[in-house]
């Protein structure tokens, strides 16, 4: 069957729609998981902080945690959460995209 040039163009605007919008809801998605990400990992740090603040307390008499524990003791958690770090920058990046308008003829 013949296909006529106007048939394509509207099938492949079609294509094209159907994929900007997906591409949308991708990325709506993915948004929200970084944020709900960002906010869990943020209290869950400050939680663990806080309990090795009272372990330490209680076992203080002994030497503390990094005593008990001699190499494996680490008080480092990274922030990738803070402003230019890499999580945040992801998401960054993410919305800029978001915002872009797609221009479809």
């Amino acid at each position: 069957p013949k296909m006529n040039i106007t048939h394509l163009y509207m099938t492949n605007s079609w294509y094209r729609y159907t994929i900007d919008y997906r591409l949308g809801l991708f990325l709506n998605a993915t948004i929200k998981a970084f944020k709900g990400f960002n906010e869990e990992m943020s209290s869950m740090k400050l939680m663990v902080l806080q309990n090795r603040l009272v372990l330490d307390l209680l076992v203080a008499q002994e030497g503390g945690v990094c005593k008990m524990l001699n190499d494996t003791c680490c008080t480092f958690i990274p922030d990738n959460n803070d402003e230019g770090h890499i999580v945040t920058e992801a998401l960054h990046q993410l919305e800029k995209v978001q915002s872009w308008r797609w221009q479809i003829p």
